[in-house]
């Protein structure tokens, strides 16, 4: 279906609508949370020196590794010398099979880019111009499997990890697709307030979160 749905199993709530207008609904929220966060710290947008340019990004393929009883390909994304992610693909399971990746991938490419408005807005450009190469290469192994497991770093430790523990053959008509039954629907902007940290610096490290 044209559907984009957010699932919360934390707060036990949900959020969406169809593709198009819920990413407007994403872009306008967070273009105003970036805004917000810029006033009430007092951050300017940062510039980068014309002479200094962002390590150039790639990708190293290191072969099949188990992972999670998943027979993976293996992938390191790298800027310049520093190890930025890692993936693990199962190609059992390509998202061909079950997505229309025509639509999808237009749909993913814009639900980045959207994502990425408050590190446009706040960070250092090379960091943004990094991390938007990234998403790249991201988006071009996506159809080669599913994610089984992420890990991102930052100056060598280990800051985020997700895994897919669950696969599930659903044979139902994704039109039909709902919510788990007592999840409340809230606004993207609730959804999204939610989800946000406390923290002390919102451009600092992690040991900064309260």
């Amino acid at each position: 279906g044209d559907r984009c749905l957010l699932i919360d199993h934390v707060h036990k709530t949900w959020t969406g609508g169809t593709v198009d207008g819920f990413l407007t609904e994403m872009e306008r929220e967070i273009t105003q949370l970036a805004g917000k966060v810029q006033e009430s710290y007092g951050l300017p947008r940062r510039e980068t020196a014309p002479d200094k340019k962002a390590a150039p990004v790639k990708v190293e393929s290191t072969g099949i590794e188990d992972k999670d009883g998943r027979k993976c390909l293996h992938y390191r994304i790298l800027a310049g010398t520093e190890l930025k992610e890692e993936l693990w693909l199962d190609p059992s399971l390509k998202p061909a099979a079950y997505l229309p990746l025509e639509k999808f991938l237009p749909a993913l490419n814009r639900f980045s880019a959207i994502n990425a408005i408050f590190g446009r807005e706040l960070r250092d450009p090379r960091e943004f111009q990094t991390e938007q190469a990234i998403q790249a290469e991201l988006a071009r192994l996506f159809p080669l499997g599913l994610e089984v497991r992420s890990q991102e770093y930052r100056a060598g430790k280990l800051t985020y990890e997700k895994r897919v523990t669950d696969v599930r053959e659903w044979s139902g008509d994704s039109a039909r697709f709902e919510p788990p039954a007592g999840y409340q629907r809230v606004t993207y902007k609730e959804y999204l307030d939610a989800s946000l940290p406390d923290v002390k610096n919102p451009l600092g490290s992690e040991d900064e979160k309260e």
